[in-house]
């Protein structure tokens, strides 16, 4: 549509799609190690869309591979693995709900603030 999805508009689109990429591509200048993740490593999630993500070192820490989100390396296996979660509903549809839950539980802006509180009240 030649415009960017925001807002619930986003969300909605994650929901009404099967397969949510997570194509790693905006590298910023100076980063010390490239683009491992990005906001969408947990919109997908947190909008319960199904995420097949690029695996990497950082990606893999957040999500179950095969439990709560599909990962891939590369052309040949993004192909396999789309082919493979587009013939399996059941499949898919329980690494989505798993995402979510793991998203609501240990990645939402709550779940964050909890955990920086705890870590300043250790430090004094």
């Amino acid at each position: 549509m030649g415009k960017s999805i925001l807002g619930d508009l986003y969300a909605l689109a994650i929901q009404a799609s099967k397969i949510n990429l997570a194509i790693l591509s905006e590298q910023v200048s100076g980063s010390s190690s490239g683009d491992l993740i990005t906001s969408r490593t947990f919109h997908i999630p947190g909008a319960q869309g199904f995420m097949l993500h690029e695996r990497n070192e950082e990606s893999v820490l957040y999500f179950k591979e095969d439990e709560e989100a599909g990962f891939f390396d590369g052309p040949q296996e993004l192909a396999d693995k789309v082919r493979h979660y587009l013939a399996d509903d059941a499949a898919r549809n329980r690494i989505r709900l798993a995402g979510y839950e793991r998203a609501l539980r240990d990645h939402s802006l709550d779940a964050r603030a909890a955990q920086v509180l705890h870590h300043m009240q250790q430090l004094f």
